[in-house]
């Protein structure tokens, strides 16, 4: 019974003790009593929203196939590694061609082999060049002017080519030194032509025939070579030269006529010539 009191006396005494309390505050023990908490509200779980999906785990990026850098953060295997070494040995080093002692002759290169590797493309049209100046056909007459000699030539050139032609001169010569002889000779010939394509060119000119001489001294056979040039104008050319030429047997003609220029051989002769002409 002595419990309620003692209980009383440490509440008067500490309260002896502490400071007075304001007029307008109410004593402890007229304090209002506290208003309830309003009740929670539960929500059906039809109308609940959605619990949050949880994000997918990031994936680890594959090793690159090629010898590139790794991903960084990537822990390869040891396997792993020795792929990637192995596949850095391949594209670095390339395998040799066997050797082999083998020779390879030319005729294992086939044509077929050829014309696949190489197309041969058909050869355009050649440039065209001017004709020749003095052909194709050339024909040229003159006089033949001699010590003691005098006489007119005809002379027909066909080019084969630009450069050599083939022809013929005939010529009658009189001769009025001693016994008056008439000589007329008829003597094919090949012209060769230095300079086709020009207005000037040096020519040549060999040939072997016949010639007929009167007064009774015979038929022999003649024979020529000629040096000269020809020249190109407008309308017309020009050659200017000179035959060296002689008979066969020389014999026979040296026991019938005088000797005209030497002794041996006795039908030695040279004939200037001068003539004009036109190409056609």
């Amino acid at each position: 019974m002595h419990a309620p009191a003692l209980v009383l006396f440490v509440l008067v005494g500490s309260a002896s003790h502490a400071e007075p309390a304001p007029e307008s505050a109410p004593p402890p023990s007229a304090a209002a009593p506290a208003e309830p908490a309003p009740p929670v509200e539960t929500v059906p779980p039809s109308e609940a929203e959605p619990p949050l999906e949880a994000a997918p785990p990031t994936e680890a990026a594959p090793p690159p196939e090629s010898g590139g850098d790794a991903v960084p953060g990537t822990i390869l295997t040891r396997e792993e590694m020795e792929a990637e070494d192995d596949l850095f040995a391949e594209t670095e080093t390339e395998p040799e061609p066997p050797a082999t002692d083998e020779v390879h002759s030319f005729e294992d290169f086939s044509e077929d082999a050829t014309a696949e590797s190489f197309q041969l493309q058909p050869p355009g049209p050649r440039p065209s060049r001017p004709p020749p100046v003095f052909g194709p056909n050339w024909l040229t007459f003159g006089p033949i002017l001699g010590r003691g000699a005098i006489g007119l030539g005809v002379s027909y050139v066909r080019f084969v080519i630009p450069h050599l032609g083939v022809g013929a001169d005939i010529e009658d010569v009189v001769y009025f030194g001693g016994d008056v002889i008439n000589f007329f000779h008829l003597t094919p010939k090949v012209t060769l032509m230095m300079l086709p394509y020009r207005r000037f060119s040096p020519l040549v000119q060999t040939g072997i025939g016949f010639a007929a001489l009167s007064a009774g001294v015979g038929v022999y056979a003649r024979w020529m070579a000629g040096l000269g040039f020809a020249m190109a104008f407008n309308r017309f050319s020009m050659r200017i030269g000179a035959d060296v030429w002689g008979l066969m047997p020389d014999s026979t003609f040296a026991q019938r006529v005088t000797c005209p220029l030497v002794s041996t051989p006795c039908s030695l002769g040279i004939s200037p010539w001068i003539a004009v002409g036109r190409g056609f």
